[in-house]
């Protein structure tokens, strides 16, 4: 399996504010913010939607999902 890793010296030095500033340059990973960019949908390789996709942060899986009537595959992380 491959794997991708964005530490934190290098989301400093790229000075990233956004999930999609966070994950610019990783293979096959395509974000898509919506548009008041408050929430993200991450697409792996083909692999979207709440449940396909880890989302780990600080160690711990983000395995919520936050949906008030728009779409089900978005994921709220504090910058």
């Amino acid at each position: 399996a491959s794997v991708s890793h964005v530490g934190q010296e290098q989301l400093q030095r790229r000075m990233a504010t956004t999930p999609n500033d966070m994950l610019l340059g990783v293979p096959g990973v395509a974000v898509q913010a919506d548009a008041r960019r408050v929430s993200s949908s991450i697409n792996i390789r083909g692999l979207q939607d709440f449940g396909r996709v880890a989302v780990i942060v600080d160690g711990a899986r983000q395995n919520f999902q936050r949906s008030d009537h728009g779409p089900q595959s978005t994921f709220y992380i504090d910058p």
